[in-house]
């Protein structure tokens, strides 16, 4: 697909549905060819959904490529409205991602395989984002540059704030919590009591943080719950997810080694994040069971369970069951 535009020019004209019936055919990772043709398109699967986010409703951005210019383009949809194109930059694979079609590069995990941004307190944040844990670098300039300090939450008994920390109204924060900022904590959020807030986290609207969680470098979505003694370390966990009492996000490799994501989908099985500390992806809706461990580089999908227990490393699809089957031997008991 050799787009029209000429290399550093932007245009406008049509809507959405007009731009793709120009153009004939697009190919993207395992999902082979989609055309749309004579005006009527074909085939939508979720993929060129999540690639053009444009043709559903609420459409953000997307990065697409030329495979003729070899350019990275990035098309902006708004709702019912025209069709803007413009060149970015020079086309350049990210690290570890698939290259799907000649010369055209798409991320293996981005966002909205994920999380919705939009149900976080800054979605901003993802924007141009390729595989879903490169915006954990991005949390401690956005909160030094962004970030509005104040306290309009409720206070009980002794917290300990210290730096730059932003409270938003509702919110509760319990005996005994300890703040370092840059935080932010959303309207309507909960801490609870012994709970240890480290720099640069981001925890959204009516989220739960419970007794004696430890937090640090990290974005919890809208009512997430945290709620007892969790450890969420350089991590995203998605709106409305759950993690059962005791569930470790793990973020460091004993060898002191970058943190690698297995997928057998990329060259030789492992994605190098270059991150030195990462620990999880959890994605919206999931749960995951009480004392539970997920090792660094785990991948959660939407709305996936993982039982109690596991020790889980790589990545989960959405919408799948993680079960653990113990064998249990029973015996008397020998008496004095």
């Amino acid at each position: 697909m050799g787009l029209p535009w000429s290399a550093g020019t932007e245009r406008s004209g049509g809507t959405a549905l007009d731009f793709f019936r120009r153009h004939a055919s697009f190919s993207f990772g395992g999902c082979g060819f989609h055309s749309i043709q004579s005006g009527v398109a074909l085939s939508l699967p979720a993929a060129l959904q999540r690639i053009f986010p444009a043709l559903t409703p609420g459409f953000r951005s997307a990065d697409a490529c030329s495979i003729r210019s070899k350019a990275a383009w990035r098309y902006r949809f708004p709702p019912r409205s025209k069709v803007t194109a413009r060149e970015t930059s020079p086309w350049q694979p990210r690290p570890g991602t698939a290259l799907c079609g000649p010369n055209q590069a798409m991320p293996l995990h981005p966002v909205s395989d994920y999380l919705d941004p939009a149900l976080t307190p800054f979605p901003e944040l993802f924007d141009g984002v390729g595989e879903v844990w490169e915006v954990l670098p991005r949390i401690a300039p956005f909160l030094a540059e962004r970030l509005d300090p104040g306290v309009e939450g409720d206070l009980f008994g002794e917290v300990h704030i210290e730096g730059r920390v932003s409270i938003g109204q509702g919110a509760r924060i319990m005996h005994g919590a300890v703040i370092l900022g840059p935080v932010f904590i959303g309207e309507g959020a909960f801490i609870g009591p012994g709970a240890y807030i480290r720099p640069n986290t981001i925890i959204g609207k009516n989220a739960i943080i419970g007794n004696s969680c430890e937090l640090k470098n990290c974005i919890v979505g809208d009512r997430a719950e945290a709620p007892h003694w969790n450890y969420i370390g350089d991590s995203l966990v998605g709106a409305k997810a759950h993690l059962g009492a005791g569930v470790i996000l793990s973020n460091w490799r004993h060898d002191h080694g970058g943190i690698p994501v297995l997928d057998e989908r990329a060259p030789g099985g492992r994605i190098d994040t270059g991150l030195p500390k990462f620990g999880a992806v959890v994605g919206d809706g999931a749960d995951i069971g009480c004392h539970a461990v997920l090792n660094p580089g785990s991948l959660i999908g939407p709305r996936s369970v993982i039982y109690g227990g596991v020790v889980w490393r790589g990545v989960l699809p959405a919408g799948r069951i993680v079960k653990l089957r113990q064998q249990l031997d029973i015996t008397a008991r020998r008496e004095e």
